[in-house]
């Protein structure tokens, strides 16, 4: 995503980008239409020289150019999700997780862990927070249940429309009731630590959760 403001002499511009697509390399392939460019792999920032009036004109060139020169195919645009492990929630302890402390600060460059486990039962969804953005879940698999949280509501209702009866399912959530159809499903989290009127315990954010894929 390239976004382009007027500024002082021309415009001003900022990109960000996907892992596919190495934004400072493909910009250098149309060096010659910035008066400054810089960046990395990620982001960018550059200025183009334009003359009153034809910002626009200016703006249509650098993406012609920039489409011409790209190399992108369509499976580079699917969201790549990165585990680091598959590991059953119910084996997460805190002793475990005050060694994973160790990797921490968490940011660009070092990413939170993310685990996986497969084949879990979706039992029952919660709404929760003021907005009703947040969904608590409790999910069973090998290992025994556990409590998990979902700050990403869009992908919950989504997940629900792929139940056998998904309007019968968004209720069941909506009353915080069990699923009379339960589904399985995969799911991609981070472990962490919350804590309860003082005491910690384990925290599991899903951070991506998709309908049971069966190995092939």
């Amino acid at each position: 995503v390239l976004v382009l403001t007027r500024g002082e002499g021309g415009l001003k511009g900022s990109g960000r980008s996907i892992e596919s697509y190495m934004m400072v390399e493909e910009l250098a392939k149309v060096k010659p239409l910035f008066s400054k460019m810089g960046g990395h792999a990620m982001a960018a920032g550059f200025s183009l020289s334009a003359a009153p009036g034809e910002e626009e004109k200016v703006c249509e060139n650098l993406r012609r150019k920039l489409n011409e020169v790209c190399n992108l195919r369509q499976e580079d645009l699917i969201p790549t999700v990165w585990i680091d492990a598959a590991m059953r929630m119910t084996d997460i302890t805190l002793p475990w997780l005050d060694k994973l402390d160790i990797l921490s600060p968490y940011g660009v460059g070092n990413p939170s862990p993310q685990l996986a486990q497969k084949d879990l039962t979706l039992l029952r969804c919660r709404i929760r927070g003021s907005k009703g953005n947040v969904v608590s879940m409790l999910l069973a698999g090998e290992g025994g249940t556990m409590e998990a949280v979902c700050f990403d509501r869009e992908m919950i209702d989504e997940l629900l429309e792929e139940s056998p009866d998904p309007a019968m399912a968004l209720t069941e959530m909506q009353r915080g009731l069990y699923f009379s159809e339960p589904l399985k499903v995969d799911v991609v989290y981070e472990p962490g630590v919350d804590y309860y009127y003082g005491s910690p315990r384990i925290k599991i954010n899903v951070k991506h959760i998709r309908v049971f894929s069966k190995p092939e």
